[in-house]
């Protein structure tokens, strides 16, 4: 078992080297695949290209990227044309550093471990780009987008992630995302676009009785109690829990003995 574990290791860390890693096939050559390897800075030694070709494809899947985004080329010429040896663009170079970190984790870090699973778990590119180029969480692209454009630049970002990225593994679009997206933005002071936020995650996910609480309680923060009932009682609908029952009765209550001001009518 050790033994096929430690070839499970090799086989992650061959991965990130050479998707990673900058170790090019020969460009110059005119030829794909080459008949030898070129600039080979990361790669374990005895690696042969048709194993460079292999684990540049699961690179590929695991940033969700092409040929073009560490080396030389157009997307769409011939492959035979692209110039692989060459250290141009940054993240190629960036790569490498990538690549020491993940082999540093599993060959210096994990193994210091008290306990580990059979076989072990190790660290590879795609464990944490799972598909994205910069592996961000979707809360932190609510967050920027927010920063840069306010609420619509922050809406507009999550439906464009969640078109695309849906049923993948990119992105968690469960009920929490957006609920510690709000929290933040409510720390700021703003509670009008946090209750904004998880409007939108209740819109999204109806049935998620941990939306609507969140909402509920943002609602009651602002003031909107009878917004709060409201949003609460459907929480409660959808999961009757004893600490929501006895929050609504505190929120009723307070309805009671201080009733919202009437809405103004519009002229």
């Amino acid at each position: 078992m050790a033994r096929r574990a430690s070839a499970l290791t090799r086989r992650l860390l061959t991965l990130g080297a050479v998707a990673l890693g900058g170790a090019a096939a020969a460009g110059a050559q005119g030829k794909f695949p080459p008949d030898s390897l070129k600039n080979v800075q990361a790669l374990p030694e005895g690696t042969t290209v048709k194993q460079l070709v292999e684990t540049m494809r699961g690179f590929t899947r695991a940033l969700g990227v092409r040929c073009t985004y560490c080396h030389v080329g157009s997307e769409g010429q011939p492959l035979e044309a692209m110039d692989f040896v060459a250290d141009t663009k940054p993240a190629k170079k960036n790569a490498r550093t990538m690549i020491r970190m993940t082999q540093a984790i599993n060959k210096d870090e994990l193994p210091h471990l008290i306990e580990r699973l059979e076989p072990n778990v190790t660290v590879s590119c795609a464990t944490c780009h799972r598909g994205v180029t910069r592996p961000r969480s979707l809360t932190d692209e609510v967050l920027a987008a927010y920063g840069k454009g306010g609420m619509d630049a922050a809406t507009a970002r999550f439906r464009e992630l969640r078109q695309r990225y849906y049923g993948r593994a990119a992105y968690d679009f469960g009920d929490v995302s957006l609920s510690e997206a709000a929290n933040a933005v409510h720390e700021t002071g703003n509670t009008p676009d946090a209750i904004k936020l998880l409007e939108l995650n209740v819109e999204l996910l109806p049935d998620s009785w941990f939306g609507h609480w969140r909402l509920a309680e943002m609602r009651a923060a602002a003031g909107q109690t009878a917004a709060a009932i409201t949003a609460l009682e459907r929480a409660i609908a959808l999961q009757s829990r004893p600490d929501l029952v006895e929050r609504l009765e505190a929120l009723k209550k307070q309805a009671a003995a201080k009733p919202e001001p009437a809405e103004k009518p519009k002229p």
